[in-house]
């Protein structure tokens, strides 16, 4: 994640996660932790909620981020994570993806399946107040079938704020990053989560 306010930028990468790159700078929480290959895994493969901060709060006026993430096709419910943004501290999390309820915060959505009163599955959208339902300036992205972000593959995001902006961009296996966004999303997040710093997880 590169975050770049004026004057000072950041600069933090994690090619992969272990216990000497994460310890001190990344903070886990409930079912979250170390999984396999040296993956970060917020849950066990059935039931469990958890989620997992940076341990040092950044500003938030500007940022580019990158990640990837793969949910195993295992015949049960997934219900989603999001990339949340949060004033309150680097132990938090809701319950429904690790969200719902943090009030004060922005997040990137991934509903993978659906249930009872959950968001719909399958979609990407931007959130925030901790409400999981209702998408910031009514914007989802759904994959075309048979693509789909529980189906196994390996999805590249990438989360670009502009100050005004929140673009979201999807590949499936792929990194390299698609020409256009899939959510373009004006925002102005500061006011939103009432600091110009947060933890980002």
């Amino acid at each position: 994640i590169n975050i770049a306010p004026y004057p000072t930028a950041y600069d933090f990468n994690f090619d992969s996660f272990t216990t000497s790159n994460t310890t001190g700078s990344l903070t886990f929480n409930g079912a979250a932790g170390l999984g396999p290959s040296n993956v970060l895994r917020l849950t066990p493969a059935i039931n469990g909620t958890g989620s997992c901060f940076t341990t040092q709060q950044y500003p938030i006026g500007i940022f580019n981020s990158f990640f990837r993430f793969q949910i195993p096709v295992n015949g049960t419910i997934n219900s989603g994570f999001t990339l949340a943004i949060n004033p309150m501290g680097p132990t938090v999390y809701g319950y429904y993806l690790g969200y719902s309820g943090l009030a004060n915060s922005v997040a990137v959505e991934f509903a993978i399946d659906s249930y009872g009163s959950s968001p719909a599955g399958n979609t990407v959208r931007v959130v925030r107040g901790g409400d999981i339902v209702t998408p910031v300036a009514g914007q989802t992205y759904s994959p075309a079938y048979p693509s789909s972000l529980g189906n196994g593959s390996i999805w590249s995001v990438w989360v670009d704020y502009d100050g005004t902006t929140l673009n979201v961009y999807l590949a499936e296996n792929s990194t390299t990053k698609p020409a256009s966004p899939q959510l373009s999303v004006p925002i102005n997040i500061p006011a939103v989560i009432g600091s110009t710093t947060a933890w980002v997880g």
